[in-house]
């Protein structure tokens, strides 16, 4: 059999290559096109990149004068089809006449579906009878894509329909609303341009302006205690305080207690936090954008990771692993690397139980690693690869336990509440650390009087809300 497969990109193409031909391909280069050949299990196997979407849609060119144009009429005119680039689907036709079966190996998802029939529409073109079978994979890893083609399943056309669906959607509301503002509102010189994920986003960021423009700080007031030895804060029960005055009242009533506060009542309690949930798309492009890195940078080097085997496909809502996923499997793999130590206490355990998000999808399972990282990296992958792999093991990681404790003190007629924290078991935290400011009281006893070192009013105020960051956006 004379077996066409579709990749996504050239390097998609290329990892797909190595892994079925384990290593024994051969490159071809041909009408300024590369392509990758070789045999397996008896079938001569192509491997072809496309380039993304290699089908553009647009308003057929009467449509193309904006101001003759009825946007009445736009909104409902059918696009036109262009073949993005030409020489592309010709080199498809020219390997059509020799191909026996078609086998999509595009991302599993909307649009990588929508690619690939894109690209199996331009085949059928050529030779309408050729049959067409899918190669679903979440991870670029030997074993992964070696199962997806022993088991190969059905395009799904409802699944690129969906994604046709969006282009269109995107067309009309993109090109109907900037024709319509634009005449409307602007210049000739000027371009108002609207979108369906760009007009409610920079709706977003306006109304934040707006209310940070709006803002009005006001002050506010809390009564500091500070006692004991060594010493440690307590802040007045009733505060913050609106009012100066009775911030200052609190403060003049203290000075009628003597020199020391008296230990009332002191409550200690556990506070188990569990693990974080495992990262879809949005959680972890947010993380990567308060580390730092720009959510463009950051699903570029994702999709680069997930082409070389090493984390699992990026592009995905869930945030339950299914129980189909080797955990132990994966475990073992970070064994040799950076990961190792806390990768063997976790096997050791005697059973794992991963957290669990809000979203749970079939499609695709949460990013997680596939791999032991490569050796050699640029900074953005290196760091990218090493939140998804940190996040990972901290899902499956027992959880965090903090001690606190609470001291009623009472100098005088005013009340005092002091809080402690102390780190009983720092469970995921030692894999994730995450910046928490613990503060350990000193062994007290109820009863005890403790010696006052200073009461003082501080005064703050309040904040407008931060600007939007990218972060802030992909969660809104």
């Amino acid at each position: 059999m004379r077996r066409l497969v579709l990749a996504e990109k050239f390097s998609a193409a290329r990892r797909l290559a190595q892994i079925l031909s384990k290593g024994k391909t051969e490159t071809v280069r041909a009408e300024g096109f590369s392509y990758f050949q070789f045999s397996r299990a008896g079938d001569h196997v192509i491997i072809f990149p496309l380039r993304g979407h290699v089908v553009e849609i647009d308003y057929p060119a009467e449509a193309h004068d904006w101001k003759d144009t009825d946007l009445d009429v736009l909104i409902d005119m059918e696009p036109i089809r262009h073949e993005s680039p030409p020489a592309l689907h010709d080199t498809l036709r020219r390997l059509a006449e020799g191909t026996d079966e078609v086998v999509l190996a595009t991302d599993y998802d909307r649009e990588g579906e929508l690619i690939g029939v894109e690209a199996l529409e331009t085949l059928r073109g050529q030779r309408p009878d050729l049959p067409a079978r899918r190669a679903r994979f979440s991870a670029m890893s030997p074993s992964e894509v070696r199962l997806a083609f022993e088991t190969l399943t059905e395009p799904d056309w409802a699944l690129a329909q969906a994604a046709a669906a969006r282009q269109r959607i995107d067309l009309a509301w993109g090109a109907v609303l900037t024709r319509f503002l634009t005449l409307e509102c602007a210049s000739d010189r000027q371009i108002l341009s609207a979108g369906r994920v760009q007009t409610p986003t920079l709706g977003l960021v306006a109304e934040r302006e707006r209310e940070r423009e709006d803002f009005v700080p006001r002050s506010f007031w809390n009564v500091r205690l500070v006692c004991g030895t060594p010493p440690f804060d307590a802040t007045a029960v009733g505060g913050p305080f609106w009012d100066l005055g009775a911030a200052q009242a609190v403060v003049a009533l203290s000075g009628l207690g003597g020199e020391t506060a008296t230990v009332e009542r002191i409550t200690r309690s556990e506070h188990r936090e569990p693990p974080p949930a495992p990262f879809n798309t949005t959680s972890l492009l947010a993380k990567a954008s308060r580390e730092g890195i720009s959510a463009s940078r950051g699903m570029l080097a994702a999709q680069d990771l997930y082409v070389h085997g090493e984390i699992s496909y990026p592009r995905t809502d869930n945030t339950v692993y299914p129980s189909s996923l080797p955990v132990h499997e994966i475990l073992g793999r970070l064994r040799e690397s950076a990961y190792g130590p806390y990768a063997e206490r976790l096997l050791a355990q005697p059973s794992l139980e991963p957290s669990r998000g809000p979203i749970q999808t079939t499609d695709h399972p949460p990013v997680h690693p596939t791999a032991a990282p490569a050796k050699r990296r640029d900074s953005v992958r290196s760091r990218m690869y090493d939140l998804v792999a940190r996040r990972f093991l901290a899902t499956l990681s027992p959880a965090s336990v903090t001690a606190v404790t609470e001291v009623r003190l009472t100098v005088g007629d005013s009340a005092f509440l002091a809080i402690g924290r102390k780190i009983l078991d720092p469970g995921w935290r030692e894999i994730l650390p995450e910046p928490e400011t613990m503060t350990e009281l000193p062994s007290l006893s109820e009863g005890e009087a403790v010696p006052i070192q200073e009461i003082r009013v501080v005064e703050d105020r309040t904040k407008s809300p931060p600007l939007h960051s990218q972060g802030s956006l992909l969660l809104a």
